[in-house]
């Protein structure tokens, strides 16, 4: 694994707000930056995860997973999902922050700038992901990643202009289009020291229900899929022409896309909400066509 046995945050403490980056920027990619890790090309996350996917195509060649490199074999970023927990989720923020991923969700984790008394310099940047594609989670009563300072974080990485924090136990399960999550749920075990540190997701510590299945799994389904808008009626017109409407942020540029299969999608066209977060879109095309399914997507 990449060197994780001291937090970033430890590491980093009373350096400059840059430090963060350097550290996190080395792990992922092998470029010597820092004194306070030595990660070279071959054991960064980058080249592991192409090996990984090389060995998994070759031994797995039916499942395709050669999808997820680029012709020149490098990382097809745009074609997956980052996540991850404390440590992992500094590093699933910052790879969304140097490329476009599809989708990247931060389970109780920040870098902060204590010297500074602010998030680490590299959270303000604009990143290759949309913001729009970010999400966050943490538990009210987490001692290591504070809520207050889980917010600040948020709100520098651009998750706040997405809604405000939603209790995620005692909202349905939509939470209001927000990227900014929190909850107080009982974790499985509360005498590990990190048990609400961990219960947002780590196995051992997140509550299950009485069959199995964990409590939080609705939560999880929502980050990983979840847009700032949704298609929310279908019509077919009386000359066949389908028109789509949907909710999303006021403004926001938003684009449909159609399939007939479900295994590959065509953009229909980009409309903007309007002042109230309503948009509305036509496929003529689509009056010969018996069966086609929708989606909206993410800018």
């Amino acid at each position: 694994m990449y060197p994780n046995a001291v937090e970033v945050n430890i590491l980093c403490a009373g350096a400059a707000c840059d430090c963060a980056a350097n550290v996190r920027l080395e792990i992922l990619d092998g470029v010597d930056r820092t004194t306070l890790v030595s990660v070279d090309r071959t054991n960064c996350i980058e080249n592991r995860l192409i090996k990984a996917l090389f060995y998994l195509q070759t031994n797995f060649p039916a499942e395709n997973w050669i999808q997820f490199l680029d012709s020149s074999g490098g990382i097809a970023w745009n074609k997956i999902a980052i996540s991850g927990h404390s440590q992992g989720a500094g590093l699933a923020g910052i790879i969304a922050k140097t490329y476009g991923v599809a989708r990247s969700v931060m389970f109780a984790g920040l870098d902060y700038c204590g010297a500074s008394a602010r998030p680490s310099d590299w959270v303000f940047l604009t990143g290759a992901t949309s913001a729009s594609l970010c999400f966050g989670l943490v538990h009210q009563q987490d001692p290591i990643v504070t809520l207050p300072l889980e917010t600040q974080f948020w709100s520098a990485f651009g998750l706040s202009r997405y809604g405000p924090e939603i209790d995620v136990d005692t909202t349905p399960a939509s939470y209001g289009l927000s990227h900014q999550l929190v909850t107080n749920v009982t974790p499985s075990n509360t005498t590990i020291p990190t048990a609400y540190h961990g219960a947002i997701v780590a196995d051992a510590r997140t509550p299950l229900n009485p069959d199995g299945t964990p409590v939080l799994r609705p939560t999880w389904d929502y980050l990983l899929t979840a847009g700032t808008f949704a298609v929310v009626s279908v019509q077919r017109a009386a000359d066949g022409t389908i028109v789509l409407q949907g909710t999303g942020l006021p403004g926001e540029m938003n684009s449909a896309q159609y399939s007939d299969t479900l295994q590959f999608w065509t953009l229909l066209g980009s409309v903007r909400s309007d002042a109230n977060g309503n948009f509305s879109i036509q496929d003529a095309d689509a009056a010969g066509v018996a069966k086609r399914f929708y989606r909206a997507v993410a800018p």
